[in-house]
């Protein structure tokens, strides 16, 4: 294409615009012949449509979701002193599959095999849906405690003393004392 006129009007002429062309309910590719825009004070050497393919393709975007932390391999021996909390995670794809997620389609965990007691910075693994990229988790890696369980005091067995006889006392009946009889002082001369 060759575009001609005087140098004052040329010399602000980097390209020249197309007519519009109109991509309303693409979901493809759109090739068309269009006109050229030309600026004013400048002409086509020849006047001819070009051809111009527009290619339509879904948006592309990122969005961060809130994941908690699942626990894997926990060792049978020991115990979790605090589930850590959940992570954010920033994954990047096209903008309508990312408008229909939530964070139980993604897992964030931390495997804590071979691990013993103590405080342990854990690296967090992320698994997101295909079709996404995973781009930052934040924080990257969580802080755990682990801790070998408290034994609880088993009750024993001690021996009971036998009952012994505790002496009680028992009240005797009164019992009647013969007394001698009474003679009335008439009875004697």
């Amino acid at each position: 294409m060759t575009v001609v006129g005087n140098p004052s009007s040329l010399s602000g002429v980097d390209f020249v615009e197309t007519k519009p062309l109109d991509v309303s309910g693409a979901t493809s590719a759109v090739a068309a012949q269009v006109n050229l825009n030309v600026p004013p004070g400048v002409s086509l050497l020849q006047q001819r449509p070009v051809t111009v393919t527009a290619r339509i393709e879904p948006l592309q975007t990122a969005q961060t979701v809130r994941v908690p932390v699942e626990i894997v391999d926990l060792p049978a021996s020991l115990t979790l002193q605090d589930t850590p909390g959940p992570v954010d995670v920033t994954i990047s794809g096209q903008a309508p599959t990312l408008q229909n997620l939530n964070p139980r389609d993604f897992r964030a965990s931390i495997n804590l095999n071979g691990l013993g007691p103590g405080t342990h910075d854990m690296k967090v693994s992320v698994s997101v849906p295909q079709a996404l990229t995973l781009e930052k988790v934040n924080p990257e890696t969580v802080r755990v405690t682990l801790l070998e369980p408290t034994p609880t005091p088993v009750p024993t067995a001690t021996a009971t003393p036998p009952p012994t006889a505790t002496p009680t006392a028992t009240p005797i009946p009164p019992t009647a004392t013969p007394r001698p009889p009474t003679v009335a002082a008439s009875q004697f001369p």
